[in-house]
């Protein structure tokens, strides 16, 4: 096995939340050779900054040979040393099979293969925030190098967590498209920056106030949520490091509704996570639950704010419920998405070895295997 395919394996590593508390108590940086890995995803950023170019049939061979080269180098998770690492061997395999899936979507839903490819990115720069001592981006992409539009530049570098630089790019859209929902996306995404990883409420509402100087038409679609976050100001929301699993569960019920507005969903679920993150420096238990509604608060912002690895979520929560209810819960998010996700206009199609996982997902909540329909064109 070559270099290349270990770099790629330490890199791919990153993309698993699951991975970041052996990141922050490790003093050793992530890989110099990550390189290796951005090399890849400039080859495929030309083709992830729209739907259009992603689905074009004059890119598809170039698209499938990056993502099959991704799947192969995946299967040398097992022999990266920092993987072996007791812990974190199950989260090397859901990296393993992420990898598979988007390769093999591709051919069957383009759409959702670039969802799963825009979600390895979003995990591999959670993964890196939680390196202690270390403020750089795990990329460093300059905005006048990239393909696209302000809105799908910012795109990219909102999912490579370049936040600053994302933010320039909305700005420029804010302040000049004409097209009002193209302006509430590059609105919820900065809300996103500022209140999910930030947690800076005035800088916030200031942000968004800042628009209305220049464009009067602003305020027609963003008083709403300048009124959830002065009532967000106002509410009691949990202390991380001291509050309970219930008292946290009882939050998330109440705040990752879909019928909540934005503003309130974005920031449970960065709560959500600063929880996880600080029960996995502690090495406490996490329960089952708290990983359902983790997935549930995620999973209501996909079609918002770039996307995120729901199904790891999910299926954290399957290892540790078992054959219970909530387990099975857990399987039918897992489920409902990788079905939807091969889903096109000849109905659903499945390959072998997604097919393989929700029947081994199924045992292990107690559930009998099932038929489901195959891909015959493998």
């Amino acid at each position: 096995m070559n270099d290349q395919k270990y770099i790629f394996a330490a890199a791919l590593v990153l993309l698993s939340l699951n991975t970041s508390a052996l990141v922050a108590q490790s003093k050793e940086p992530p890989p110099s050779q990550m390189i290796f890995f951005l090399e890849s995803i400039k080859k495929l950023q030309p083709f992830m900054i729209s739907d259009e170019a992603f689905k074009d049939p004059t890119n598809e061979k170039k698209i499938q040979a990056e993502l099959d080269k991704l799947k192969e180098v995946s299967k040398s998770l097992s022999h990266e040393k920092r993987i072996a690492k007791p812990g974190v061997k199950d989260a090397a395999l859901k990296v393993q099979s992420h990898f598979s899936e988007l390769a093999d979507a591709f051919p069957l839903s383009k759409a959702y293969s670039r969802y799963l490819l825009h979600a390895t990115l979003d995990g591999c720069g959670s993964c890196h925030s939680q390196v202690r001592g270390s403020e750089k981006p795990l990329f460093n992409f300059d905005a006048k190098d990239l393909a696209g539009t302000p809105f799908q530049k910012g795109e990219f570098l909102f999912a490579v967590r370049q936040y600053p630089q994302a933010i320039k790019q909305y700005e420029e859209v804010l302040n000049k498209a004409d097209i009002i929902d193209q302006r509430r996306a590059a609105l919820e995404r900065g809300l996103v920056v500022y209140l999910r990883h930030f947690k800076d409420f005035d800088s916030a509402e200031t942000w968004i106030r800042s628009f209305s100087k220049k464009r009067p038409d602003h305020a027609s679609y963003s008083q709403p949520y300048l009124d959830d976050l002065k009532a967000l100001k106002k509410s009691k929301f949990p202390y991380v490091q001291k509050s309970n699993s219930k008292e946290v569960e009882n939050f998330a019920k109440n705040s990752c509704q879909t019928q909540n507005g934005f503003v309130n969903r974005v920031f449970a679920s960065g709560l959500l996570h600063d929880y996880l993150e600080n029960r996995r420096q502690k090495n406490e238990a996490v329960k089952p639950v708290i990983y359902y509604w983790v997935g549930k608060c995620d999973a209501s912002l996909q079609s918002s704010y770039i996307f995120s690895l729901t199904n790891l979520m999910f299926e954290h929560c399957i290892d540790l419920a078992g054959k219970s209810s909530q387990g099975e819960k857990c399987f039918e998010e897992v489920e409902s998405q990788i079905v939807l996700g091969f889903t096109g206009s000849s109905g659903v199609h499945l390959p072998e070895d997604q097919i393989s996982k929700l029947n081994a997902l199924r045992k292990k909540v107690g559930l009998k295997a099932k038929h489901y329909p195959v891909n015959k064109e493998e």
